[in-house]
């Protein structure tokens, strides 16, 4: 075997041989990562939770215990983006209400928002609204006591019930509550900004007429000097002057 053959065995022998060291270094590299990646998760962690603590929504409403005042059924009977919606019932007088339980950690970035909405359902109150009865406040989550709207939404009610349409009569008298409701939010110079089907609820199955308007995520108060000009509202309902987004922003009208 030559000189140069035997150089080339030793060096491969040699990198052979240093393979799992490599590996080890690689392996123990790979762990430092791990621990460093895990200890910054429990830094945001800790963080987060001490930052749910600190974001009062409503001041005042974590004096209470919603369970001291309401027993509150487990199974939720809906749920959205940020909340899940359970049935309770008064423990005072038997009357049975929703309990609307936002979590504080998923609107973090848009606690305004969450304020805006709480404002709005405490400001209203009418026979063409769901009307807001009681708000609760803990570390986790913000509890909004509401009217409990037994009857459904007004979309599920015309692709179940009545997949063909309603009767003209009966459309009309959907549509006057539906009117009234707003020119009520009107006066209050409140605009709701997502009226669709999904968000007006009937008060109870056997009624085709009673419905009332819900939901004031997106609602703002509207005054000359505070113009709308946030595009919102969801797709199959938003109105094109919304999507335009001009300078002059748009009014209670759209």
């Amino acid at each position: 075997m030559s000189v140069a053959n035997e150089q080339e065995q030793m060096r491969t022998a040699q990198q052979e041989a240093g393979a799992p060291a490599q590996d080890g270094a690689a392996a123990k590299k790979q762990s430092v990562k791990d621990r460093l990646a895990a200890g910054k998760k429990l830094k945001e962690d800790e963080k987060r939770r001490k930052a749910d603590k600190e974001m009062i929504i409503v001041k005042d409403a974590g004096a209470r215990k919603i369970t001291d005042v309401y027993d509150v059924n487990p199974t939720p009977i809906g749920k959205g983006t940020f909340a899940f919606v359970f049935k309770g019932v008064n423990k005072e007088n038997g009357e049975p209400c929703a309990v609307k339980a936002i979590m504080k950690k998923d609107v973090q970035k848009s606690g305004e928002l969450l304020k805006r909405e709480v404002g709005v359902a405490q400001q209203v109150k009418s026979d063409y609204i769901v009307n807001m009865k009681d708000i609760f406040e803990d570390d986790n989550y913000v509890y909004l006591v509401m009217e409990l709207m037994s009857g459904g939404e007004l979309f599920n009610r015309i692709s179940t019930m009545y997949p063909h349409g309603y009767s003209e009569g009966v459309a009309a008298q959907v549509v006057r509550r539906l009117l009234l409701g707003v020119r009520y939010l009107h006066e209050q110079n409140i605009v709701h900004r997502d009226l669709k089907p999904e968000n007006m609820m009937y008060v109870s199955t056997a009624d085709d007429v009673t419905l009332k308007i819900s939901d004031f995520g997106l609602a703002r108060v509207y005054t000359a000097e505070n113009v709308m000009k946030t595009a919102c509202g969801s797709p199959s309902y938003v109105a094109p002057e919304i999507l335009k987004q001009s300078p002059e922003g748009y009014g209670p009208a759209v």
